[in-house]
């Protein structure tokens, strides 16, 4: 798979998720490559494949700061940090 089928198949297993759009998270492909997790606007962060894994990037940081191996680990590492968000 390339780094573009990668971004697509974690748009598409996060934008699955019903709790995190009642929570107003929209999930989409960036105009650079990389899933862009916004909400109302905002933008949260972003992951990036390289061809062998996800680097999570917060909009806050200059650098990566977590990182997953499958787009399952992203999706749990997502989920888990959006649904435990005290951000409102």
């Amino acid at each position: 798979m390339t780094p573009a089928d990668y971004d697509a198949a974690l748009v598409q297993r996060l934008t699955q998720h019903e709790v995190l759009r009642a929570r107003g998270y929209t999930f989409y492909v960036g105009p650079r490559g990389g899933v862009v997790v916004d909400r109302w606007g905002h933008v949260r962060g972003i992951w990036h494949h390289d061809g062998t894994r996800f680097a999570w990037m917060p909009a806050s940081h200059s650098q990566p700061t977590s990182w997953a191996d499958s787009v399952d680990a992203a999706e749990r590492f997502t989920v888990v940090m959006l649904a435990t968000s005290t951000t409102k």
